[in-house]
């Protein structure tokens, strides 16, 4: 897997991203967009459907900010606290937090800001994580059946993945 490798001791990691998450229509609810909210474009899913990661990778700098924390919980070595944000122009603003274990997954906590929806859950499940070490993660199967706008009364079911790497740790 190429999460995580190594660089030459004088080169320093920059924080980088692959995330997808496709909006659809909720059970008994419409979604009131329907679409694929892919970092990098064109490239983050199939990058999150690969067995071993390798792809593209959103990376933060110009236009698009990376910021990730994936660090051990206090005194585990399975359990992971992890935060996430990815900004990029013209798309939005995704965030998440939780707290995720190498066994089970767990629950996140996301919200998708863009300029036409503001969708939160505090509780998408997030699937047994492919990686989950201090400083990265990689989930290919996350789901969130019930992200809503408050402001329109709107509901959307969210599917996706999200891959971080050299975060904070």
């Amino acid at each position: 897997m190429l999460i995580a490798s190594c660089l030459p001791n004088d080169e320093v990691a920059v924080e980088q991203a692959a995330l997808w998450l496709g909006l659809a229509d909720a059970d008994g609810a419409s979604c009131p967009l329907t679409l694929d909210y892919e970092l990098p474009r064109n490239g983050a899913r199939a990058t999150l459907a690969t067995a071993n990661g390798v792809g593209k990778r959103q990376q933060n700098s110009g236009d698009s900010l990376v910021e990730c924390s994936v660090t051990p919980s206090s005194g585990s070595s399975t359990e992971f606290n992890v935060n996430l944000r990815v900004s990029s122009s013209g798309v939005g603003d995704f965030f998440a937090r939780g707290t995720l274990t190498k066994a089970n997954g767990g629950e996140l906590q996301i919200s998708v800001d863009g300029s036409e929806l503001s969708l939160q859950q505090l509780d998408c499940t997030a699937q047994t994580p492919e990686v989950l070490i201090p400083g990265a993660l990689w989930i290919k199967r996350l789901h969130c059946p019930d992200v809503g706008d408050v402001s329109l009364d709107t509901v959307c079911d969210v599917r996706g993945g999200l891959l971080f790497e050299h975060c904070d740790h």
